[in-house]
């Protein structure tokens, strides 16, 4: 009898173990689906994130008016001021474009990275361009001291093009970094107030080209940011104005292709 009940004990037993086991294995087996696909959806999202890259601006390339009283207020050199506003302004674009795309950046190791920024250096050239959406003004043809001139355009129609002189360059760095966008920094100004305006405030431009793969310039122009012209601790300025003008630049990062008038396009394929 004693038998009987431990064989019919154990038996309910294994029933009962296996119901469990048929119960809880399908939603084991959910559970286990959903977690993967949810890291199969990060992933994907960061897979399909496009990989651009930052060329900052050549240092050459740096044109202030105002940098007596910044080294006066900072107690910076000028190539210290200019480093740091060159850093700062690259920090700014990773954060602008970050949320969009895997941002490679050459300022982050400059031990291995300073050979390719000599390389695009060397590799690219500069023209000015009229900005996208503004026509050109007739030319009007004067005379000054008994001598005909043509007065130059307007700088605030223009802005500082990259141009990509060396065949391949942008496959080469494809190759190298998988970027499949180039964002060049071509130029940045600062310019002091001018005190015949009502409310006279400094000004910061900066000029920038975008290319992508193939070639094809997809953006580009000016972002012009105004700043109180007591200010002079480049941190600030970096943090509360570089800010707006890297984001405008994210904004206007991919536009339709530009097109300007007797330029074809640039490719790094023959």
């Amino acid at each position: 009898m004693n038998i009987q009940n431990r064989v019919f004990g154990g038996n309910v037993l294994g029933l009962l173990l296996l119901v469990c086991c048929i119960v809880v294995a399908p939603l084991s087996a959910q559970n286990g689906t959903r977690g993967e696909t949810g890291n199969d959806d990060q992933l994907k999202n960061k897979l399909d994130k496009k990989k651009v890259l930052l060329i900052p601006f050549d240092p050459k390339m740096y044109m202030s008016e105002i940098d007596r009283n910044l080294c006066a207020e900072s107690k910076l050199t000028f190539k210290q001021l200019r480093d740091q506003f060159r850093i700062g302004l690259d920090n700014q674009l990773v954060s602008a474009f970050k949320n969009g795309y895997t941002v490679i950046t050459l300022l982050r190791d400059t031990a291995k990275t300073k050979a390719d920024l000599q390389f695009i250096y060397h590799s690219t050239g500069y023209k000015y361009t009229v900005t996208k959406g503004k026509d050109k003004a007739p030319e009007q043809k004067a005379i000054t001291k008994g001598q005909l001139t043509t007065p130059v355009m307007d700088e605030e129609e223009r802005y500082m093009r990259t141009v990509i002189n060396q065949p391949g360059l942008l496959e080469a760095m494809n190759k190298k970094y998988g970027a499949e966008l180039f964002v060049f920094i071509s130029e940045v100004d600062l310019k002091p107030a001018v005190t015949s305006d009502p409310d006279p405030m400094r000004e910061a431009w900066v000029h920038f080209t975008v290319y992508d793969l193939s070639g094809t310039q997809v953006g580009g122009g000016l972002s012009k940011v105004k700043f109180d012209p007591g200010l002079n601790d480049p941190k600030k300025i970096i943090s509360r104005y570089f800010s707006d003008a890297a984001r405008a630049i994210y904004a206007r990062a991919v536009p339709q292709p530009v097109v300007h008038p007797g330029v074809e396009k640039t490719t790094g394929k023959q």
